[in-house]
């Protein structure tokens, strides 16, 4: 959704929030935003901003139109803003400036962006922005009425199945030659809708299983197109609750169906209660933790696994299956702690797999530490085979990690000690004034327009010696530049493609104010330091993918060994290029015999140095 995330987003992030530093907003003399008419401009002026804070400002659609984010809206952007930092300038591409600050004062924000056609919905529409700085986030609201009816298509959604028109349908005109053109709208209640295009070729379809369908407009003209959307003719329903009866509110359940490659998904209401609408056919129903830390939903209680974690059903055409989810107690807790640098490490998957003696199959275990880096993880009372952790940028050291428990005499210290990984990608450089000392404390933004997350936008400021160095955490186009008030840099940004085990050094720049410069270095491209890149997936039942970084081109030896440090296979024994490379690992020793479940090491000796990182096989 590029084109929707270009100047006018900026007019939102600053919405009236509450719970955070911002707390006054006026945009265009109003803090309650209807638009009818597309403005030239919109001028924003926020006040009460904590000096120096950031904010980091989500965009979704209410696809649902209950004026709430949740599970079902349509994330298409985030941008961030820090007060006192101002809009960097690109002279000769102007959408490619970086977004700032234009107040005076410190505290305030204050921005006045144009509009063009490009950014903002082509129909009626709800935006929900949550804006997140240094207090609690809040959400605001801005509704969308634009139409133009002198060149548009329009039509009817219908659901095939149930032949009524589809309300709330997420609507989506791609510009066939220009895929970069997206243009967005929702269908009313009877599910009409209407999108407002610029002349061409465009590809209409919903978010959800529909037709899609091509359609020219011309200069002037209005096109009727309507679309059906595929039958989800089948009903999966049921009621997730504790052991004790009562009711599981807020729980995600999920549905695939393999065949078709379609996700659903529902969440369980205050009864615990749930509704999917499927298409008929083999139907897989999924409910554990896992899902809910991967979408941030807190409702999974510590402790509990549910009866069944996965079931596989067949979905009838008109039919409906009930499928009920029992939450139950495990009946044994182990306890530990996750640190790096002596500080407890929050968000580390901690991970136990118990074999049932009766099935002969692997049952994994998992939770997540919490801020002080502590866990409880709920096992039953089989011995585990393996107890590991692990959390991405970091490494787990060679002592830890647990063969053969048994919880039924021992639930406590099981420590885990990390340390941090080193960057896999790295942009770094210098900053001095027109006399060529270094400008120190000088704020350099690395930022990546297309990356709708905070590790889109880096800020550091210049150290003593007017040094800079980021870390990405992204793959991608990376736009430097900085901000100094009444200033301005040669160059005034820098254009980077970064990519896992590759970096940026030695980039300059020079700032200045009253003379012009042509002097431009750009730095230096090279691998980076050697490092191994978490294997996936993790665990791995089958094949896993093993990546690591060289500086430069070594004799490289790869190893898999045991827990006790002895060598299983050799994967690799020759001269390797400088760079990422990956190589694949079968779970299997030398002679070709699979290893059993649990926990096995990866080194590499590259030269003189070398690199272990632990690797969890589940069969």
């Amino acid at each position: 959704m590029k084109t929707l995330c270009a100047w006018f987003f900026m007019l939102l992030l600053l919405l009236p929030v509450l719970g955070l530093a911002v707390n006054s907003l006026q945009i265009n003399a109003t803090t309650d935003l209807v638009l009818t008419e597309l403005p030239e401009t919109i001028t924003l002026q926020c006040n009460e901003v904590k000096s120096g804070e950031r904010l980091d400002i989500e965009y979704f659609i209410d696809v649902n139109n209950n004026n709430e984010i949740d599970f079902y809206d349509y994330k298409f952007d985030q941008v961030t803003l820090v007060d006192g930092i101002g809009w960097i300038r690109d002279a000769e591409a102007s959408e490619n400036d970086i977004p700032g600050d234009e107040a005076e004062a410190a505290g305030v924000i204050s921005t006045t962006l144009p509009v063009s056609r490009q950014n903002h919905p082509c129909g009626s529409q709800t935006w929900l922005v949550r804006a997140a700085g240094q207090g609690t986030p809040a959400v605001a609201v801005i509704h969308w009425n634009l139409t133009n009816e002198q060149c548009s298509v329009y039509g009817n959604i219908r659901d095939n199945y149930s032949k009524t028109g589809a309300a709330g349908e997420l609507l989506f005109a791609t510009e066939i030659d220009y895929a970069g053109a997206v243009y967005s709208t929702m269908s009313d209640s009877c599910g009409n809708y209407h999108l407002s295009l610029e002349p061409g070729t465009w590809k209409i379809y919903t978010h959800t299983c529909s037709d899609t369908v091509e359609v020219t407009v011309a200069p002037g003209k209005k096109v009727q197109k309507d679309l059906r959307l595929n039958p989800l003719a089948s009903f999966i329903s049921g009621q997730a609750y504790y052991e004790n009866g009562n009711p599981a509110p807020g729980l995600i359940i999920t549905a695939q169906n393999p065949d078709l490659l379609q996700f659903y998904f529902a969440t369980t209401d205050h009864n615990g209660r749930y509704v999917l609408n499927v298409a008929p056919g083999t139907i897989e129903i999924s409910c554990n933790p896992a899902l809910h830390n991967r979408f941030g939903n807190n409702a999974w209680p510590d402790g509990y696994y549910a009866v069944p974690q996965q079931e596989t059903v067949v979905a009838e055409k008109a039919g409906e299956t009930h499928v009920n989810i029992r939450l139950e107690h495990y009946p044994i807790t182990l306890h530990g702690v996750c640190l790096v640098n002596g500080q407890g490490l929050a968000g580390v998957l901690v991970q136990g797999a118990a074999r049932n003696n009766v099935t002969g199959k692997m049952q994994l275990f998992q939770t997540w530490t919490r801020g002080d880096g502590s866990f409880d993880l709920g096992v039953s009372g089989e011995p585990l085979v393996t107890l590991v952790a692990q959390k991405t940028g970091y490494t787990l050291h060679q002592e830890n990690g647990y063969l053969n428990i048994d919880p039924s005499t021992v639930t406590t210290g099981f420590n885990f000690t990390f340390s941090a990984e080193k960057p896999l990608m790295t942009i770094s450089g210098a900053l001095n004034n027109d006399d060529m000392t270094p400008a120190c404390n000088v704020p350099v933004i690395a930022y990546n327009p297309e990356e709708k997350s905070s590790a889109g936008y880096i800020m550091q400021r210049t150290d003593a010696q007017g040094q800079f160095s980021f870390y990405p955490e992204v793959e991608g186009a990376w736009q430097i530049g900085l901000y100094k008030k009444d200033f301005k840099s040669i160059p005034p940004l820098y254009y980077l493609y970064v990519n896992e085990g590759m970096g940026y050094t030695d980039i300059k720049f020079y700032l200045y104010q009253d003379k012009d410069y042509a002097r431009i270095d750009e730095g230096h491209f090279k691998p980076m330091a050697l490092n191994i890149i978490p294997n996936q997936p993790l665990p791995f039942e089958a094949v896993t993918s093993i990546q690591f970084v060289l500086p430069e081109a070594r004799c490289t030896r790869v190893q898999m060994l045991d827990m006790d440090g002895n060598s299983l296979r050799t994967l690799v024994d020759e001269k390797l290029s400088g760079g990422k490379h990956t190589i694949a690992w079968d779970g299997a020793d030398s002679n070709g015999n699979p290893l059993n479940s649990g926990i096995y090491w990866c080194r590499i000796d590259a030269v003189n140095e070398t690199m272990q990182q632990a690797i969890t096989l589940l069969r």
